[in-house]
């Protein structure tokens, strides 16, 4: 076990678990929340070495999430991969300018 800490943050449960399954295989610890006020507390409390976010969530937006992520100086330096059925350019340039660090179109 390397110690890491993934948060995967989706509503879908399918995609949560094929996500926990493969990344706990592979020696990391993964947590999961299933809206955006859950996945907010999450970081505040666990602080994870990376977080994987959906961009369709209820209640808060992935890009909203990615945004107050980012703004924050104790949250700031955390690395975002947004997976999200959202293929066109205008998503993936908008997930970026919130701060994400990578953008993959599901299915992956």
């Amino acid at each position: 076990m390397n110690g890491k800490l993934i948060l995967v943050i989706d509503d879908e449960p399918h995609i949560v678990e094929l996500l926990k399954l493969g990344l706990e295989n592979a020696g990391y610890t993964v947590f999961s929340a299933a809206d955006g006020f859950a996945a907010i507390d999450e970081v505040r409390n666990k602080k994870p070495d990376l977080i994987i976010l959906d961009l369709m969530l209820p209640g808060m937006s992935g890009y909203e999430i990615c945004s107050r992520l980012k703004e924050k100086e104790s949250t700031s330096f955390i690395p975002i991969l947004i997976i999200s059925a959202r293929a066109t350019p205008p998503d993936k340039i908008t997930a970026l300018k919130s701060g994400a660090d990578e953008y993959v179109t599901k299915p992956f």
